[in-house]
């Protein structure tokens, strides 16, 4: 019984050891299925546009442990990204390929994709980033549509419709469309130069016509265009003249000068002006001028500044009127008028500045007042000479059209040069070029030139001025 008792006990405990150990491999086993299924070292990542009809591409990622097989989930996540693994976001029917094409669904959202890699050993599934929010271009939903009266001066303006998608920019172009209207998106009307504003001021060439704006909404992803309906048949104006430009004073203000205006700029077709100078305070008066003074008689854009002005300032009114009314503005006021200057003689024309050299009558004459050289000097090596030549009338006013003409002396040092006109300053200037009779001795100091001017209705023998001059020479240069 005792020898038979041990028996079972050894055959008992070798089974209870084979057993323990068979669990110890099967544990062992497990364990190393779990330490051997993939893992992610590096998460996936997309690139492409995130934009409507745009085509993203996804990366598998990295991974240890061989996987052997990947498969791809495209899931549309909220405008927050959703969670880093994408399990808050909605799975794509269908997308499980690498590449997937953004469509409408995906606009406003963010784009993961999830990654599955697997082996034999077991699979792990692992989010890309989220991509940008997946945006379309402008869609209209209305369109645009224009306010105000289709009259000729009026001014019109379009609102930029409605747009799904987020526009970020709007553009406008107004169109001329025929009396009909044209085509709903103004494909046969003509784009109005300038005309791409939000307003826009009807103008002449509208008459008889119709009016659309097309408005382009644009965004990251693209831009559309959408066009307003058709405004009724422009219609001549029914409006005031209104003025876009003040009328303007040119001319001293001083007694016994001649001050010359403008009338100004104007819309809404003025058919008629009327002018009236206006004497003011020495403060210039409202802006209107309606504090100021109408002077009786002066209603011509012309004005000689009287004795009774001085002191004060002058201001052009003028009011401008058609079938619908009539509006009436003022210029700026002149500077305060100032004392007549110096008596002028006989024989000159009224007023200040520049004067025409045949408005010079007798006995006022033509004065060669001012010289000037180039080089300053003439010297051994000089070729060519530019002098110039000032010419005055009536207390010191440069002449416009004198004609100047001037001659070395003796003849054959410089050539002789044809005559020519001063313009607005005064001055002419003439271009002479070395002869062989320079220099005239071997110690000369001084050029002798004479000079002439005369009007053009002047003979050369009537001419009103004549004069020498000299210019220095040095022979050692």
């Amino acid at each position: 019984m005792n020898a038979s008792g041990r028996s079972i006990n050894r055959r008992t405990g070798v089974k209870v050891a084979l057993v323990a150990l068979v669990a110890l491999a099967v544990a062992g086993a497990v364990s190393a299925a779990l330490q051997a299924a993939p893992v992610n070292t590096g998460e996936p990542t997309i690139s492409g546009n995130a934009i409507v009809k745009s085509t993203l591409t996804a990366t598998a990622g990295t991974w240890t442990n061989n996987p052997t097989s990947f498969k791809y989930q495209w899931v549309r996540c909220p405008t927050s990204g959703g969670k880093p693994d994408g399990s808050d976001c909605a799975a794509i029917s269908g997308a499980t390929t690498q590449a997937y094409v953004l469509g409408n669904p995906d606009v406003g959202k963010r784009m993961r994709v999830r990654v599955t890699a697997s082996n034999a050993d077991g699979s792990k599934t692992v989010a890309s980033n989220a991509t940008a929010i997946v945006l379309a271009p402008p869609k209209n939903t209305a369109e645009p549509s224009i306010s105000g009266t289709a009259r000729v001066g009026s001014t019109l303006k379009t609102t930029t419709g409605t747009w799904t998608n987020s526009p970020t920019s709007f553009t406008f172009q107004w169109m001329r469309c025929p009396p009909s209207g044209g085509k709903a998106d103004a494909s046969d009307c003509a784009a109005i130069a300038g005309a791409t504003a939000q307003t826009y001021i009807v103008s002449g060439p509208d008459l008889g016509n119709r009016l659309r704006v097309r408005v382009t909404a644009a965004n990251a992803a693209g831009s559309a265009t959408a066009a307003s309906n058709a405004t009724a048949i422009i219609g001549p104006s029914s409006l005031a003249p209104v003025s876009i430009a003040e009328p303007a004073i040119s001319g001293t203000a001083r007694v016994g000068s001649v001050l010359s205006a403008t009338q100004g700029t104007w819309r809404n077709n003025p058919t008629s002006f009327a002018d009236q100078w206006t004497r003011c305070p020495a403060s210039g008066g409202k802006p209107n001028a309606s504090d100021c003074a109408a002077i009786v008689g002066a209603t011509t854009t012309t004005y000689t500044v009287a004795s009774a002005d001085l002191g004060k300032r002058l201001r052009f009114r003028v009011t401008a009127t058609n079938t619908n009314g009539s509006t009436t503005v003022a210029s700026n006021p002149t500077p305060l008028v100032q004392a007549a200057g110096p008596p002028l003689p006989a024989g000159c024309p009224s007023g200040t500045g520049v004067v025409a050299a045949d408005q010079v009558a007798s006995p006022a004459r033509l004065v060669l007042d001012s010289q000037q050289l180039v080089p300053s000097v003439v010297t051994r090596s000089t070729s060519t000479l530019t002098a110039r030549f000032h010419v005055s009338a009536c207390n010191g006013r440069p002449v416009q059209g004198a004609l100047v003409y001037a001659a070395g002396v003796p003849f054959n040092q410089f050539s002789v040069p044809p005559e020519q006109q001063t313009d607005a300053t005064g001055w002419a200037t003439l271009t002479m070029q070395r002869l062989g009779g320079f220099p005239a001795a071997r110690r000369q100091r001084l050029l002798v030139v004479f000079v002439r001017a005369r009007k053009p209705s002047e003979t050369v023998l009537a001419a009103s001025a004549r004069r020498l001059v000299s210019f220095r020479v040095d022979l050692r240069r």
